[in-house]
């Protein structure tokens, strides 16, 4: 390869076989934020070493499956050579990215203690080589020790939160959320709450073509809030008329005679 082959190899340019020439690609478009994104470590170019796009999916592959080995043979490379490439200058931000992908790929051994801890592992009997029979193994010590070296990703209080309000998170999942929205006038974070004229106002934007009473901010840290339209108080009135429904059917639930019986005679 002459001065000139080095040069293009060296911008990024990627050697076709098929033609014998160069091909300088389009950059991919820069991906949203994420707590795997990282700058990937400068080395010169090898068309069988660690470019940076090998880089980064070595670390995808890391956070999928938590084991260096794999992920490293997993983009054709060898453990190794993953790690000597941590250790050279400039590999901050890969360090960085690494250390979340192990996080992440935990969260694989925590699924396989959960999952041994349910069905175990089968071990084959075998006699003249065939298998003759099998027994289900459960390893308890390994996954006391599994379980205590791996940490949860999400906060054990969000989750406990998302438990005790499963169908509210469903939903949100559903309708694309990060979260469920809160129930009407549940305090200063609902978006819709009752004024102290029993009026409905919100902090949502207003609808196409909107003429009611609205509160623009003046100020940087302001909330925008308006009164809301008469579908959106119909819909909020369709709404307390299934709560109080529900209500009252837990009522007569409650106050059944037999089951009130029932109750007595426990």
């Amino acid at each position: 390869m002459d001065h000139d082959q080095n040069t293009l190899v060296l911008a990024g340019a990627e050697y076709d076989s098929a033609t014998g020439t160069f091909i300088t690609r389009a950059p991919a478009s820069e991906p949203a934020p994420d707590r795997l994104a990282f700058d990937p470590v400068q080395l010169r170019a090898r068309l069988d070493g660690w470019t940076a796009d090998k880089q980064r999916a070595f670390v995808e592959e890391l956070a999928e499956c938590g084991v260096v080995k794999e992920a490293a043979a997993r983009v054709g490379m060898s453990e190794q050579s993953a790690f000597n490439l941590r250790r050279r200058p400039g590999a901050e931000s890969l360090n960085l990215a690494w250390e979340a992908a192990v996080r992440l790929g935990a969260e694989r051994l925590r699924s396989l203690a959960y999952e041994r801890a349910v069905t175990g592992t089968v071990k084959r009997t075998y006699y003249k080589g065939q298998v003759v029979g099998e027994d289900r193994v459960y390893d308890n010590r390994l996954l006391v020790y599994l379980l205590s070296k791996t940490e949860p990703v999400a906060d054990r209080f969000v989750v406990r939160n998302v438990a005790r309000n499963w169908e509210s998170w469903m939903q949100a999942i559903e309708d694309g959320l990060d979260k469920p929205m809160p129930p009407l006038d549940s305090g200063e974070e609902c978006p819709v709450y009752l004024t102290g004229e029993g009026e409905w106002w919100t902090t949502f934007p207003p609808p196409p073509g909107f003429e009611g009473r609205e509160v623009v901010p003046e100020e940087e840290g302001d909330e925008y809030q308006r009164e809301c339209t008469a579908a959106e108080i119909e819909a909020i009135e369709k709404a307390q008329a299934r709560e109080e429904a529900e209500k009252s059917r837990r009522r007569d639930l409650y106050f059944n005679p037999d089951r009130m019986r029932l109750r007595a005679g426990r």
